[in-house]
């Protein structure tokens, strides 16, 4: 399925008009995927900041069009001799922000129309490289090889987290290279996108169970929920007004005990009514004294 398949389902099964994800998993990968229903589309573009996992496993030595192995080889290594050693060494310089080039077969736009179509009509058109950041790389294991039982070409298996818009397609053939050989992405679980763990995620199996025993609301995070990760600010009556006007507010030294003015200029931080209710989110802006919170998206 791909995530607009999954995103389908939902909206049948709920019967919901509106319904979004958080980042396209690739059809043949597995894992999680964050779904948002009715109004809750609209903190989409919050949870898209959020750092994502992913368990994954590069095979050295052959090369796709598609940079995993789903595409047709284009080149192939027999007989790739690397060692524990060498993997974790290169492993060590994608750590930290890199630059990407986008693989040809992406759901990105060129001139108004998919890369993928693209690709799929045997064109290949220059895209500019994108900044995104590695912020771990765990090695986890090397099987197969000339002189290791199974395949003969060795698969490195290892835990990324990255930023959004990070390709780990991109990152297998990169680091592939970087050993001298090649490589492409052989299999791929996306364990966690922020708060959100594999452990706890449901199928669409289960949550069909779940609406024919009319236990859904126990599988639904609240916006506010989802949107933990932000720190919260709390408004008078008068402030909760102005801001679900989408006016912005002084957030005065009265409230420093909240840590707002510590957050770097244009932090985002959720504001809530005075009693808890999740109004907006707002970005925060430092005056000489006090804070200035201009909303960013108001929920109310």
């Amino acid at each position: 399925m791909t995530s607009f398949d999954v995103v389908s389902a939902v909206k049948r099964l709920l019967k919901l008009k509106r319904v979004g994800h958080t980042g396209t998993l690739d059809p043949e990968a597995t894992g999680v995927l964050v779904v948002c229903l009715g109004k809750a589309t609209k903190i989409i573009p919050f949870l898209n900041l959020e750092k994502k996992e992913y368990l994954a496993k590069l095979k050295l030595g052959i090369k796709t069009t598609t940079q995993d192995k789903w595409g047709e080889i284009t080149e192939s290594i027999p007989g790739v001799v690397v060692n524990e050693a060498r993997v974790k060494s290169v492993m060590k310089t994608f750590v930290g922000e890199i630059e990407q080039i986008p693989p040809m077969y992406s759901a990105l736009h060129h001139q108004g129309e998919r890369l993928y179509k693209l690709a799929r009509e045997g064109l290949e058109v220059e895209r500019r490289p994108r900044k995104v950041n590695i912020y771990e790389l765990v090695y986890l294991g090397l099987s197969g090889g000339p002189s290791r039982p199974g395949s003969s070409h060795p698969e490195v298996t290892f835990r990324a987290v990255v930023s959004t818009g990070t390709y780990l397609r991109t990152l297998c053939a990169d680091m592939g290279d970087a050993l001298g050989s090649g490589g492409h992405l052989s299999f791929l679980t996306r364990t966690r996108v922020g708060a959100f763990k594999l452990a706890e995620a449901v199928t669409l199996s289960q949550l069909k169970e779940a609406k024919e025993a009319g236990n859904i609301t126990g599988l639904i995070y609240s916006m506010d929920e989802a949107l933990s990760f932000l720190p919260v600010v709390k408004t008078t009556l008068t402030e909760a007004k102005l801001i679900s006007h989408g006016r912005p507010i002084e957030y005065g030294m009265r409230n420093a005990e909240c840590g707002v003015h510590a957050l770097p200029d244009s932090s985002l931080v959720r504001v809530h009514s005075p009693t808890g209710q999740l109004l907006a989110v707002g970005k925060v802006n430092a005056l000489e004294e006090d804070v200035l919170i201009r909303p960013v998206r108001v929920f109310v």
